[in-house]
Parts: C-alpha cells; structure tokens; sequence
C-alpha cells in the first residue's frame, strides 16, 4: 500500500494530465452555432478555473477549502448535464430566461439616483421579459430549475455522489456544528484551533474533482465533436489507479 504523500502526488498528476488535455482543447477553439456551444463554453470556463483553484488548494493543503470548492464543481457538473440530457432544448431556454428574473431583481436594490441613470426602455424592457419569463416557466422557490438539486442528481443517476460526498462539503461549507471537528481539537483540557494547512481532505478532494471535471469535459466533448481518445485514456488509466490502489 502506498503511503498518504505519494498517493496524494499521484492523485495530483492525473489531475494536472486531466486540466492539460481540457486546456488544449479549449486553447484549439470551440464552436459557436447554437445556444448549446454557448451554453458548454460558459460551463467550460467556470469549471475550469474552478478545478484550477481546488488544485492549488491541494497543493498548499487547504484541504477543507478545497473540498467546500469542489462542491461549486458538483452543482456545475449536475446542472451541466440534467440541462444537455433534455434533447429539446427546453431546459437550456428555461435557465438562460431566468436572467431576466435576475437582472430584475438586481434592479429593486438600485437607489433612486442609479435608477435614474437607466433609460426608461431598459427599464421596461428588463421588467417585460421578466414577465414573460415568469408567465412561461412559471418559476418557483426563487431559483431556475422546477427541480431542486437532490432531484436533478437524481435525474443524471448521481445520486450516490449528492448523499456521499455533496452532504459532506455542505457540512463544510455552510459551518455546519460537524464542521467543528475539522478546526478544533482538545489536547490536554486546551483546544487546539486548526489554522495550518495539512493532509485533511486532500486525498478525498483531488479524487471528487476528477470525477466531476472529467464528467463535464465528456459533455463538452460531444457538443464539440472532439476526438474523445486523449480524454478515455487518462481517465481509464485513473479508474484502474484507483481500483488498485
């Protein structure tokens, strides 16, 4: 068995291979014929820096910080693909109307003064689309979707990874009392409060985000109509490092 530090490396350089490939591709270029090549490159762009960050995370062993980022990587990959799953479009339509709803809402926190730098034809156009966003998808609980998160992990056959792994990071991230363990401890009758970086939640990070990142890349695959062959070989090389390890 390998020890914790050389796994960790390992872990890491499938990583970097995984971000290579991805940045190759993107640096070649991605088409733009459709709301869904938009849509993935939007997708693209926010993951990778994303899973960038949680690298850097890991390599100066943040590790809980890397976990709680890592969770923006599950939403993104859930979203991502219960959106491209629909072959009609209609769930795309749906999520890019809600930025009226947003922009709207962005709107009622102006004060009179910024207002009034705003034509009165912005203005209603912004609270006309709202409207017909609104009257169309008939939007609920304040967010895009008709489903919540659970249900739409749920849709794309990950509800392992929502009851695993995201419950975990949600602990982490919205300070949860379980999240107390991770940043204090009892030595002596004095507590320890964690403040530097160490090997917590390195292994367990670097792990999840190659899962997620790898699932978004094969959806930007497809849209893209990549040649799928660099991104199959380092993922088979990584499921047989894991399934050995």
């Amino acid at each position: 068995m390998i020890d914790k530090e050389t796994n960790i490396n390992n872990l890491l350089n499938f990583n970097y291979q995984l971000r290579n490939i991805i940045d190759a591709k993107i640096e070649n270029g991605v088409t733009n014929n459709n709301p869904t090549d938009l849509y993935m490159a939007y997708v693209l762009g926010k993951s990778y820096k994303t899973y960038s960050a949680t690298i850097m995370l890991c390599e100066n062993k943040f590790g809980e910080d890397a976990c709680m980022l890592a969770r923006t990587l599950f939403e993104l990959m859930v979203i991502c693909k219960y959106i491209l799953k629909d072959k009609t479009g209609e769930r795309l339509k749906r999520f890019i109307d809600f930025d009226w709803v947003t922009r709207k809402q962005m709107l009622s926190y102006f004060d009179d003064i910024q207002l009034q730098k705003l034509d009165n034809k912005t203005i209603k156009n912004i609270a006309d689309n709202c409207d017909k966003a609104k009257k169309k998808w008939k939007y609920e609980r304040g967010v895009w979707s008709d489903k919540s998160i659970e249900k739409m992990a749920e849709d794309i056959g990950r509800l392992d990874a929502y009851k695993t792994v995201y419950k975990l990071q949600c602990n982490l991230g919205h300070s949860n009392p379980r999240s107390i363990n991770e940043y204090v401890k009892e030595e002596c009758g004095n507590f320890i409060v964690g403040i530097e970086g160490g090997n917590n939640f390195i292994e367990e990070s670097l792990v999840i985000i190659f899962d997620f990142m790898s699932n978004i890349a094969k959806e930007a695959y497809q849209i893209y109509d990549w040649e799928i062959g660099d991104l199959d070989k380092i993922i088979n090389e990584y499921e047989i490092f894991v399934h050995n390890k």
